[in-house]
């Protein structure tokens, strides 16, 4: 059975528990924060309207055949 725990803490306190951890704790927790980062960066990137427009832009040009291959782009760089 997992525990759930929510805290309100300082920032300041945060930094504090942070620097008290060891190395591979440090590890851990970066590890769980870039994931968690990562996740709300993906949720930002699909609802952004900019980017599906983008999206779809590029989709078009690819079905039409505006593209270059990685060989082809290899070749002529």
């Amino acid at each position: 059975m997992t525990a759930t725990l929510k805290l309100e803490l300082t920032l300041d306190k945060l930094i504090e528990a942070i620097n008290s951890l060891d190395f591979e704790e440090k590890c851990q927790l970066r590890e769980v924060i870039e994931q968690q980062i990562f996740e709300k960066e993906e949720e930002n990137y699909q609802d952004n309207p900019d980017m599906k427009e983008e999206l779809e832009l590029i989709r078009k040009e690819y079905q039409e055949g505006e593209y270059v291959t990685l060989d082809q782009f290899l070749v002529h760089s």
